[in-house]
């Protein structure tokens, strides 16, 4: 399951509810199956977003989420990345332009 806020979410793959600890920012995503809490991701993040989770083996906080580009080397150097551990889902307003393929207007 996919952990953005704390509380009690809903695990869309078991369709249980449970209760959450962890806290991410609401574009970044852990999920506490996958994650180990190995703290590569505060590590090589640049910008200092994330500290440690007290808890041992526990995804990080993102304690600055307003410090985030959202460059995605949290997730290249995550060693659980294969699993799932960290997704990123950049902001409509940053993902670039639409573009028209092949008409011209005007």
């Amino acid at each position: 399951c996919l952990v953005a806020t704390t509380g009690t979410i809903l695990c869309q793959s078991t369709g249980e509810s449970e209760e959450v600890t962890a806290m991410a920012f609401e574009f970044i995503y852990f999920n506490e199956d996958a994650c180990n809490g190995c703290g590569k991701c505060i590590d090589v993040c640049m910008c200092d977003a994330f500290v440690p989770n007290r808890e041992k083996g526990k995804p990080p906080i993102m304690k600055y989420p307003d410090e985030c580009w959202f460059c995605g080397c949290c997730v290249t150097h995550c060693p659980s990345k294969d699993k799932g551990a960290i997704e990123i889902v950049t902001p409509f307003q940053m993902r670039g332009a639409f573009r028209r393929s092949g008409k011209s207007h005007g």
